[in-house]
């Protein structure tokens, strides 16, 4: 006869000697204790006369060819110490024989064990785990605007391995889920709550780009890698005055124009821009000057319509990223210096000769030739009428001379 081992310490189950109306059924368990036997459909209880640990019953008055199941208990006591049943059937005659028929009920869930999240990316994840029966595969996902999603792998409804590809997540946003395992027999054992997070694109600024300074204002652009708003901080340098200019629209080109700014002075500034899970991005703090009044007069009637007196060139990568930016801008003392690009045709060289032929002009600053010139021409014709009535008081003062030595 077959051996069966039992959760509660029950082993070596055997039927044997079936007859029309009688069976044997013998067992041993872990300790020595008195033991009963109960038998289906009223044939009786039988029970240990002292505490053994190898136990042996004759189940007497059966009927012939009937169907029996028998379920051991502690003696004196309701408790079954083996939830298992043994059946077997009793023969019609003498000269028949029927073999015993044994059938385990099963009642214990799958053990769920080396339960691992991996392949984590901004949009999936992949979930395994092991069981030690096969079984099927299942996960509750919740989060991302999902609540209590139910996703099955049909390619893996009996098996110990188990696998789950997750889909279509959100980035930076955190899920919960729950593993499901159920046997052939319907046991189904369930995971307490677990989470993982998805990964995010983190904003990067790059590309930041001064250019238009005038004496009283001038224009930013930056790129960023996605839609974020913007933010200019910026103050006079060595000062503690910051301004901000924001858009909240998300883009990922950027432009600001400043204005109200003093002329011939020192700007600190620095952009910044936020996603929609409120990751921050800083550009490097930057600096430029804006133009005194007479050299953005003399650029703006120079250059003509169309022309821009500088451009500064920033080169950038992307910044730190913070979800609480401070907003202060860092020591000005030490930023890297901010180079201005300009072209031939914009500006005029300093050891070029001007329009006048005068090369003495160009030592001077932008603009100044021209007004040099313009206004010592203007007083040529005073200067000739000084020179005339020099030479006419000189000649007068001559024959007055000349007149009183005559009359001696």
């Amino acid at each position: 006869m077959a051996n069966y081992d039992t959760q509660r310490g029950i082993t070596n189950v055997q039927i044997s000697n079936v007859t029309k109306n009688s069976a044997r059924i013998t067992f041993n368990t872990a300790i020595s204790q008195k033991t009963s036997v109960i038998c289906s459909n009223d044939c009786g209880r039988y029970s240990d006369s002292t505490a053994m640990a190898a136990h042996l019953f004759n189940i007497q008055n059966l009927s012939p060819g009937t169907e029996y199941s028998l379920s051991i208990i502690r003696d004196n006591d309701l408790d079954v110490i083996n939830t298992e049943h043994y059946h077997f059937k009793t023969m019609l005659s003498l000269n028949s024989v029927t073999l015993p028929t044994l059938t385990i009920i099963d009642t214990t869930k799958p053990v769920i064990s080396n339960i691992a999240v991996s392949q984590v990316t901004t949009s999936s994840a992949r979930i395994t785990w092991k069981t030690d029966e096969n079984s099927s595969t299942t996960v509750v996902l919740s989060g991302g605007g999902q609540s209590g999603a139910v996703i099955n792998n049909s390619n893996q409804s009996s098996v110990t391995l188990h696998s789950i590809n997750l889909n279509n997540l959100s980035e930076y946003t955190i899920y919960s889920y729950i593993i499901k395992s159920k046997d052939g027999s319907g046991n189904e054992a369930v995971t307490a709550s677990r989470s993982f997070s998805t990964l995010g694109i983190h904003p990067v600024i790059s590309d930041v780009r001064i250019s238009n300074i005038n004496s009283t204002g001038a224009r930013i652009r930056w790129t960023t890698n996605k839609d974020t708003t913007s933010r200019v901080m910026y103050t006079v340098k060595d000062t503690n005055n910051v301004k901000v200019v924001e858009n909240s629209n998300a883009v990922t080109q950027h432009d600001f124009s400043l204005s109200g700014l003093e002329p011939d002075t020192k700007y600190v500034y620095q952009v910044e821009s936020v996603d929609s899970d409120n990751i921050w991005a800083y550009g490097p703090t930057q600096e430029f000057k804006t133009l005194a009044l007479a050299e953005s007069q003399s650029s703006s009637s120079s250059l003509g319509s169309g022309n821009t007196a500088g451009t500064v060139s920033i080169g950038t990568t992307g910044g730190l990223t913070d979800a609480n930016p401070d907003g202060n801008l860092p020591d000005s003392n030490n930023l890297p210096a901010a180079k201005i690009v300009t072209t031939a045709n914009e500006i005029p060289q300093a050891n070029s000769t001007n329009k006048f032929g005068l090369s003495f002009l160009d030592k001077l600053p932008i603009g100044w030739g021209s007004a040099v010139f313009i206004f010592a021409i203007s007083l040529l014709p005073i200067l000739v009428v000084i020179i005339i009535v020099i030479i006419v008081i000189k000649k007068w003062i001559s024959r007055k001379k000349n007149s009183k030595i005559k009359n001696k």
